[in-house]
Parts: structure tokens; C-alpha cells; sequence
């Protein structure tokens, strides 16, 4: 097979077999890199390595790079929503699916993870999401939701592990 007159495994090698490729449950998690993390080069170091791991180890699924944040949010003034505090400071959202080595890659590198972007087997999912206003937000779902109707995984009162 040939794309634009290359073959196909110059683009992406082939793994030998789809067991090779699809060893682990994984996800689809994000990561929202503050000022210094950029600016030290942590980030590329570890962005690097996930392109290079990518052809290496034939897990090419995508990475974005999203400048999204910040704006209004990185503002002096508080805002009150639920988002954790660390979107404050983001510089970078980076969403990047993969293995665990992945997902532990980014979470080594920041604080908080957009919701919509979840790895299932997240384990500090109450602070990389909602950060400090989790109690809050228990506080008020405890008052709206007192019999617990309304639930998904890593919702705020999720008590699944």
C-alpha cells in the first residue's frame, strides 16, 4: 500500500500482530500544562517521548495540542465554578490516548485533566478535575441529589473504584 507514493509503514509501521498494538486499557486523558512546566522544557521532554514511543512501540493513536486555555480564566479575578483552580494557570491541553506509561507521563507533569477527556482507571480523578472545589461541589449535589439518581464514573459523589 502506498499513500502520496510512500509506503505505508514509512508513515507508520505496521505492527506485527493488533495484539501488539492493543495491550492495555487505556484512554483518552488530557493534561493542562501550566506556564512553568512549558517554559522548562518538561513538557517537550515528555511530548517528545510520546511521539518517539509512538512509532517505536506502534501506539499511534493521536496527540492534540491545544492552546484553549487561559483567556478569562487565567484572569486575576475569582471566578467561582467548579473547574479545579489549575486551570488557572494552563498554558497547554494536551490530550494524548494511550497506555498507562502514557497517562502517567502527563498526569507527572500537571495537576488538572479536563472531564470530558477521562482515562477510566484514573485514580486521583476528584483532584485533577475539580481540585480543591470538590468538597463544594459534594456539599451541593448532597442538597440537589440527595438519593444519588444522578451519577456517572468520576462524577462529583462517585464512590466506584
Amino acid at each position: 500500500e502506498a499513500w502520496q507514493g510512500r509506503p505505508v509503514d514509512y508513515i507508520a509501521p505496521a505492527p506485527p500482530s493488533f495484539a501488539a498494538k492493543y495491550t492495555e486499557l487505556g484512554g483518552m486523558p488530557s493534561a493542562m500544562l501550566n506556564r512553568s512546566v512549558v517554559l522548562n522544557g518538561r513538557a517537550a521532554n515528555v511530548l517528545l517521548q510520546r511521539a518517539v514511543d509512538c512509532v517505536q512501540r506502534y501506539n499511534c493513536y493521536r496527540m492534540e495540542l491545544y492552546f484553549d486555555v487561559g483567556g478569562a480564566r487565567s484572569s486575576p479575578a475569582k471566578v467561582d465554578v467548579s473547574l479545579s483552580p489549575a486551570w488557572d494557570t494552563a498554558m497547554l491541553h494536551v490530550i494524548a490516548p494511550g497506555g498507562k506509561d502514557v497517562i502517567d507521563s502527563l498526569y507527572a507533569i500537571s495537576q488538572a485533566s479536563y472531564f470530558s477527556e477521562s482515562a477510566y482507571n484514573m485514580t486521583d480523578w476528584a483532584s485533577r478535575y475539580w481540585g480543591t472545589n470538590y468538597a463544594r461541589l459534594e456539599g451541593i449535589k448532597a442538597v440537589a441529589d440527595p438519593a444519588g439518581v444522578f451519577t456517572c464514573r468520576h462524577c462529583v459523589g462517585d464512590a466506584s473504584e
